[in-house]
């Protein structure tokens, strides 16, 4: 028997009237006589009573084969929904794991979040691992998505994209004399113990330790590793030694414990998106994105304030005065790095501002709008920034200003701001 078999004597079975049927079904008369005939044949009994003259007429068998036959076929539809419902990643089994840090500020629930609200259907199941582990999980197909820390390499089976950068903090017990300095320096660490988990060197910390610990002409003594950051905080705490954390670790509010950047250094660490390359289980191809436009939205809204189309002059600025706010900003940008249009302007030297420049010189549909714009920031206003960044300038015609030396001064200027080279670390930009 076929499916198509069924069809046709359900159908027939409705209509009692072959032209109908055959209309229906989108076929011709001699088609619905071929496949009823076949299904006789299959079952050896006749389903219908029909003659030249005589109506259409359901059989005993007939009568009795019908709800069989349209339980099949509903059954066969549930089927096929399910398995299209499986390949679009609406349902079946999702293995997530995500280090700890990625739970400390709500990323890791709110991505699993908005998952679960687009795919209700999926059963997802929540590990905490650190990051070797994450990854020998996937690799071996035990594991379908990692929320893990960016490291030097990935194993052939794991392919990873960026989801966020968060800056690295100074752990200090909070009653020492380094956690109430004004300001905490590479050098003023000399002499001190650091300690990190047994992961941290795999996952890049021991790396930015050794880092610090270059910048400030000494290298860095460390306690035995241990199981994890709580540990690494109690220790610290304690006052054993000092720690290296990711910034989230802010949400935690640990008594005792004192969160400081480094004066002079960034440090950074990139939580990762990680999934199998290859043979991905399709809820796993629909986690990211996320299925639907509002869901992706909606996502975005959790992890930040504001989004801004264009590493462009506007855009950048846009974002370091937002992250100076203390707005969580993420600008986007096609091109391969930010500010081109900057580095190729005024000759290469970039014609950063005119001081006659007024609302006169601009289109608004409101007029007013350019007046108080150019009120809240004036030429004087950034000719402070580029004098407190130590970039030369000069006048030419007409009061037009340009650096003495290359526009990506200019460039390296808004990205510091941006980047919290000189300002809290608020924003950061992503091809």
């Amino acid at each position: 028997m076929e499916l198509r078999e069924l069809r046709c004597f359900e159908v027939l079975a409705e209509e009692l009237h072959f032209a109908r049927a055959a209309e229906r079904l989108g076929l011709a008369q001699s088609g619905v006589s071929r496949l009823l005939a076949g299904l006789e044949t299959d079952l050896g009994a006749k389903l219908f009573n029909r003659g030249k003259r005589s109506q259409v007429a359901l059989t005993t068998t007939g009568a009795l084969f019908l709800p069989e036959a349209q339980a099949i076929l509903r059954q066969a539809a549930r089927a096929e929904a399910l398995g299209r419902r499986a390949a679009r990643g609406e349902i079946g089994r999702l293995e997530i794991g995500f280090v700890a840090s990625a739970a400390w500020d709500g990323t890791a629930s709110a991505l699993v979040r908005r998952y679960h609200e687009a795919a209700p259907g999926v059963e997802i199941h929540l590990h905490e691992m650190e990051t070797p582990r994450q990854l020998q999980e996937i690799a071996a197909g035990r594991l379908d998505i990692g929320l893990l820390r960016a490291r030097a390499d990935y194993p052939p089976e794991v392919s990873v994209r960026a989801l966020k950068h968060d800056t690295l903090l100074l752990a200090l017990a909070a009653g020492s004399a380094l956690a109430k300095a004004p300001k905490l320096t590479p050098e003023m660490l000399k002499g001190e113990k650091f300690i990190l988990p047994h992961f941290g060197e795999e996952a890049g910390f021991l790396a930015r330790l050794r880092a610090l610990g270059q910048a400030g002409g000494f290298t860095p003594e460390f306690l035995t590793p241990v199981r994890d950051f709580i540990t690494v905080l109690t220790a610290v705490a304690a006052g054993l030694a000092l720690g290296l954390l990711p910034e989230p670790a802010k949400s935690l509010g640990m008594p005792g414990i004192a969160l400081r950047e480094i004066d002079g250094l960034r440090l950074d660490s990139t939580l990762m998106l990680a999934s199998r390359r290859a043979e991905h289980s399709p809820p796993c191809g629909s986690f990211w994105p996320w299925p639907g436009q509002r869901a992706r939205t909606a996502a975005m809204r959790d992890l930040y304030d504001a989004i801004i189309i264009g590493a462009g002059a506007a855009g950048l600025f846009c974002a370091g005065s937002a992250g100076l706010a203390g707005q969580r900003v993420l600008v986007l940008e096609h091109g391969p790095e930010p500010g081109r249009k900057i580095l190729i302007s005024g000759g290469g030297r970039c014609n950063f501002t005119n001081l006659d420049v007024s609302a006169r010189n601009f289109l608004s549909a409101n007029p007013h709008f350019a007046k108080s714009a150019l009120a809240g920031f004036t030429a004087k206003d950034f000719l402070a920034l580029m004098d407190a960044a130590g970039i030369a300038w000069h006048e030419k015609t007409l009061g037009q200003l340009f650096c003495d030396g290359s526009a990506r001064q200019i460039v390296a200027l808004l990205l510091a701001r941006l980047q919290g080279l000189s300002c809290a670390p608020a924003a950061a930009w992503t091809r």
